[in-house]
């Protein structure tokens, strides 16, 4: 209950689908409980579950660049115009995180959003410090 509600956030944050989101919170709560004797007492236990919660994330994201790579190769009806592009400086700068890599946007989100230190937020993306 605890972290449910920042968990499912930064999921959201990650996959940009509520109901994405919203499985994948579920998804890695159950991890954390399946794997709740992996825990080491000696670090945080926020930072393992966001660890857990951005690995769930990943996952998905990879998964769903698959599909979309597969849905590339079948040819489909061109576009009849391109789409407006965003006009309020934080739409912008969410679609500039969009387009970073996963990783770099997870550890965007768990640093400035969730105010973790740049090395826990490394850590958890499985990124180094620098």
């Amino acid at each position: 209950t605890r972290y449910s509600a920042r968990i499912f956030t930064h999921l959201y944050r990650m996959v940009r689908n509520r109901e994405e989101a919203e499985d994948l919170a579920q998804e890695t709560f159950i991890r954390a409980y399946r794997h709740l004797r992996s825990y080491d007492a000696a670090r945080p236990f926020r930072n393992w579950l966001y660890a857990i919660a951005t690995n769930v994330g990943l996952n998905a994201i990879r998964a769903r660049q698959r599909r979309e790579r597969a849905a590339e190769a079948i040819p489909g009806p061109p576009d009849p115009a391109p789409p407006a592009g965003p006009s309020d400086a934080a739409e912008r700068l969410a679609e500039a995180i969009k387009r970073l890599p996963p990783q770099s946007a997870v550890l965007i989100h768990l640093h400035y959003h969730e105010g973790m230190r740049i090395r826990e937020a490394a850590e958890i993306a499985g990124m180094s410090e620098t």
